[in-house]
């Protein structure tokens, strides 16, 4: 390779370092943020002139080109938000329980998809940069061949995986923010309405059943229908689709409970899909059932058109009203009452209906009976037509009989009421004689009692007339039973006695209790003309108008205009909003596919914006967490405690020093190793400036004796040393002394304040301590103790003195055996910068390095330093040895510690090292 190209290569190897890979890194991100913007935000296709201004150069920079397309056209639209994914509810669902997720889950599906696309092409354009191609000589190339294609490739990996981390603490935050949504939204909003839903529907529909009778199944929820599409909802209540209100495919919003307003919506049966009966806010009381039992021809429809009109005629004489619901002609609601509105529904199935087991079997209104009303043919007893004459047949032979014997009909009945568990019995059966003028014209029937007579003469004429069987068969029942007769056809007076005992039949079998007194009659509500909704309107409009002006007088003047404007716009677009609901509800034309002209159809549900708005904020506030927590990591402003205490351990790997750094004496006595050496200017018999040092087996030093007027403790460390604190303890009371420190050639007294007195002149037994305590630490080579003498031959002594330095644990020095060589090891997580000194050799004795010291060492790491130690030329000397100390700094972050190690350097035979070079001498570690 020509040696012209290496610069080249360095060239080419630097911009992709610095410029390409860089730019491939922003270039995935910048589309992941566009396309997270498609997806939850609003659609960017069609406005992509500034995001292509951006997103060129980091195209061109990134080696992708034109070879894929910007992301602002690659990136899909929003979701559309269709309707329910079942038929049965055609409203569009929730945005946080089940379009959401999907987006969610779409986004980095789009963005896999498109990274996918973009790593080839950097790939293609890395190489038409950097490699030249043959065999294409009309087109430009690069005119070099240098590394910075194999280094782009290497460097592509680091670069996507860079990416999905920084991605996946946003994709978390999403995830998590949807969930806490969604359990927020189900626990305190969603299930409180869920109940008062619930609740509701039981306290007000609870026995509503179908009024048609072809069906007559309970209807625990209705079908709703929308006033606008005409679409129906078959789960109009607080659920995933909505808690609130619900949102129709044609985007009416509806009332999503009928406690919050659906009962204005028109309904029907969920089973057979007729209208029910439209029910108001103030019809509270249960639905009442009666269901009208008899053969063909009994009389089962006159007795019904019979009770209902008396039943009206007695509840307007109370002030009261029976109205018949135009859409359900079997059900009628009663007001009147005690309580509120009672809905009635009385089934009046064909006689034909109860001529075979089977087909009393299929009627679903016998299940559903607050009470029966039996309808029995008193003519097609069996007994009264074998008692007939023929003079009597004449005379009823114009009325129809029923060709089925009344007992029968009964017995079925019961039968399939038996089978029915005993809360969802009938409890009132009311047993009613038809055709009783008839009956009364023969033999048999003159003891028959009108319709007011008591219900116990008409039971004993039915036993004694051949229907002891079937009072029988319905007193064992065990439900309450009343008797009358239909009374006579012909009574057209509400004063006549004979024309309310149907009427007060039928309200007892329905279990309705009316009112014993009589109520005020509600008032008719007169529609307005049209001249008066446009005065209504008018004074709506004044009276808004001075709310406004009253608002805006009573504000301060800055905010007075944006208030106006404020309550203006609102005003503005409710009057709108009610227009167009209007016409949309007068003027729309329904189609079968539910588009109503006008409408919103594809519209989201009401917070979808709000909710994509949430999501797109907490991806970003992802992406920026984990650069974010990285920054107050790495500038401890997090607390020890967060995240399972991820800062303390950084910041042990940050500052190993931190926790290893303590306060070691660096005058304490270790046997065998006169090191430091204590020197002292006069000692009592008996003492030595030794046993002023903690650990040593003497006791005091003195000056008993001393001629001198003051006297200096020194104590040598042979190489600088930093110090923090010096401690002295004296046995006598009150003694005076003074503490300097040697700094390289002078000496230096402390400063001002740093003396410490703990004196106690009552208790002379008892120590007395000094202390000298600096602000910093200060590297010194010696400390030196002035004692002064009052008088003459004072007797001080000093107990203890202990100097006190900073030290770590966290490098441990290891000497050889010859002391030669000294090992140090990295107990730290992270590489330290160390500074080996030189041995400190007794006098006489000399360490030269061999080769360099190392400056560094790695984590968990061991390094090696060397010397040749020379021996004096004194043999004597040289035989007896002294104490040695091995010291290696160690710096982090401008803050210095030592770490030490002391021994005693001893001959290992008889030879003079000075003079034979077999002799031999070794080191013995004492404190490591």
């Amino acid at each position: 390779m020509p040696l012209f190209l290496l610069p080249v290569q360095a060239i080419a190897v630097a911009g992709v370092l610095f410029l390409n890979l860089p730019a491939l890194f922003l270039l995935l991100l910048g589309r992941h943020l566009v396309l997270l913007w498609g997806t939850l935000g609003r659609p960017v296709y069609g406005r992509t002139g500034g995001l292509f201004a951006i997103g060129v150069p980091f195209r061109r920079l990134s080696l992708t080109g034109s070879r894929v397309l910007p992301a602002a056209r690659s990136a899909q639209a929003p979701s559309t938000h269709r309707p329910g994914g079942d038929a049965d509810e055609p409203a569009y669902r929730a945005y946080l329980h089940g379009p959401a997720p999907r987006d969610l889950l779409r986004l980095y599906r789009a963005t896999w998809e498109d990274w996918r696309k973009v790593l080839p092409a950097a790939r293609a354009g890395a190489r038409t940069t950097y490699v030249r191609t043959e065999g294409e000589p009309d087109r430009t190339r690069t005119a070099w061949v240098g590394l910075g294609y194999p280094v782009f490739l290497l460097g592509i990996p680091p670069v996507v995986l860079i990416a999905a981390v920084l991605c996946l603490p946003a994709a978390v935050v999403q995830f998590v923010v949807w969930a806490v949504a969604s359990v927020l939204r189900t626990v305190l909003w969603w299930a409180p309405l869920a109940a008062v839903d619930r609740i509701g529907r039981w306290w007000r529909d609870r026995g509503a059943v179908c009024p048609h009778l072809e069906c007559g199944r309970r209807v625990a929820l209705p079908v709703h229908r929308c006033p606008a599409c005409g679409a129906g909802h078959r789960r109009l209540v607080p659920n995933r689709y909505g808690a609130l209100r619900h949102v129709c495919r044609c985007g009416a919003r509806l009332p999503a409970s009928p406690v919050f307003g659906a009962r204005r919506l028109e309904t029907s049966c969920p089973s057979c899909a007729r209208p029910l009966p439209r029910r108001s806010g103030r019809d509270r009381a249960r639905t009442r059932t009666v269901v009208l039992a008899g053969g063909p021809d009994s009389g089962q429809s006159v007795v019904r058109y019979r009770a209902l009109a008396q039943t009206r005629e007695r509840v307007e004489a109370l002030g009261g009203v029976l109205r018949p619901d135009p859409v359900a002609t079997h059900a009628t609601t009663l007001t009147g009452l005690r309580g509120a509105n009672a809905p009635l529904v009385v089934y009046d199935p064909p006689g034909s209906a109860f001529t075979r087991q089977e087909s009393v079997d299929t009627l679903e209104c016998l299940r559903r009976a607050d009470g029966l009303v039996l309808v029995v043919d008193a003519l097609a007893l069996p007994s009264v037509r074998r008692s007939l004459g023929e003079g009597e047949r004449e005379a009823v032979g114009r009325v129809p009989v029923s060709p089925q014997d009344p007992s029968h009909t009964v017995e079925r009945v019961l039968h399939v009421v038996a089978a029915l568990p005993a809360r969802r019995r009938p409890r009132r059966i009311a047993v009613v004689l038809t055709k009783s003028q008839a009956v009364r014209r023969t033999r048999i029937g003159t003891d028959l009692p009108e319709a007011a007579g008591p219900g116990d003469a008409v039971r004993g004429w039915l036993e004694r007339s051949g229907g002891g069987n079937l009072v029988r068969t319905v007193e064992r029942f065990g439900g309450r039973v009343r008797y009358r007769t239909d009374g006579d056809p012909t009574a057209e007076s509400s004063d006549d006695a004979a024309a309310t005992p149907l009427g007060e039949l039928l309200l007892w079998a329905a279990g309705i209790r009316v009112a014993r007194r009589r109520l005020p009659r509600p008032a008719v509500r007169r529609r307005r003309t049209a001249a008066e909704r446009l005065a209504l309107r008018e004074r709506r409009a004044r009276a808004a108008e001075w709310r406004w002006r009253r608002i805006r007088y009573a504000v301060p003047g800055a905010v007075r205009r944006p208030l106006a404007a404020l309550l203006a716009a609102g005003e503005r677009r409710g009057r709108t909003r009610r227009t167009l609901l209007e016409s949309a509800r007068h003027s729309a034309r329904r189609r079968a596919d539910g588009w109503v002209p006008g409408g919103r159809e594809g519209a989201a549900a009401g917070g979808t914006r709000t909710a994509r708005g949430g999501l797109v904020t907490a991806h970003l506030a992802g992406l920026l967490a984990l650069p974010l927590a990285l920054s107050l990591l790495v500038a401890g402003a997090l607390p020890p405690t967060w995240c399972f205490g991820l800062p303390e351990e950084y910041d042990a790997w940050r500052h190993p020093l931190t926790d290893s750094v303590h306060d070691v004496d660096l005058a304490a006595y270790t046997p065998g190793a006169d090191w430091p050496r204590a020197l002292a200017t006069y000692s009592a018999p008996g003492t030595s400036p030794a046993m002023a040092r903690d650990g040593h087996d003497g006791d005091v030093w003195s000056t008993k004796g001393s001629p001198n007027a003051e006297d200096q403790w020194v104590l040598h460390f042979g190489t600088p040393v930093r110090i923090s604190r010096v401690d002295e303890e004296w046995r006598n009371t009150g003694p005076v002394s003074l503490v300097d420190y040697r700094v390289g050639t002078r000496w230096v007294s402390p400063p001002r304040g740093s003396r410490r007195f703990d004196l106690d002149d009552d208790h002379p037994g008892r120590l007395n301590k000094l202390s000298m305590v600096l602000k910093r630490p200060v590297e010194v080579t010696a400390v030196r103790v002035w004692v002064l003498h009052p008088r003459r031959g004072g007797n001080d002594r000093l107990r203890t003195v202990r100097v006190w330095g900073p030290s770590s644990s966290i490098v441990r020095l290891r000497p050889s055996s010859d002391g030669e060589r000294l090992r140090v090891e990295n107990a730290a997580a992270r590489e330290l910068a160390v500074d080996v000194r030189p041995p400190v050799l007794p006098t006489g004795w000399r360490a030269v390095p061999v080769g360099r010291a190392p400056r560094e060492v790695g984590p968990h790491g061991t390094v090696g330093a060397r010397w040749t130690i020379e021996p004096p030329e004194n043999g004597a000397v040289a035989r007896r040895g002294g104490p040695v100390a091995y010291a290696v700094r160690i710096t982090e972050d401008g803050r210095t510690v030592t770490a030490w190690c002391r021994g005693v350097l001893t001959a290992a035979g008889k030879k003079n090292p000075a003079k034979d070079a077999d002799a031999r001498y070794r080191v013995v570690p004492t404190t490591c």
